[in-house]
């Protein structure tokens, strides 16, 4: 289970760290598809908006079940998600 962790972590935050990359590229996207600066801006804000929310509530369960049972809930449903 340790190995299991110290990997999941490593592809977690390589994943994170990723995502600072993918703001400029959709942004673009949505400007190819014909969208407008305001739109775009509404978009990106609410999705902002409630990943701070979830983290709130995955703060939160993993409070009340424990870090590795969170680990591995996370685990599964990234893999369902895949």
């Amino acid at each position: 289970l340790i190995k299991f962790q110290f990997l999941y972590f490593l592809c977690y935050y390589s994943f994170m760290i990723g995502l600072m990359f993918q703001g400029p590229y959709v942004y673009q996207r949505y400007i190819d598809c014909g969208m407008e600066t305001k739109q775009i801006s509404i978009i990106m804000s609410t999705f902002n908006i409630v990943s701070s929310f979830w983290g709130l509530l995955v703060g939160y369960f993993t409070t009340m079940i424990g870090h590795k049972k969170m680990i591995i809930f996370s685990a599964f449903f990234l893999g369902l998600h895949a």
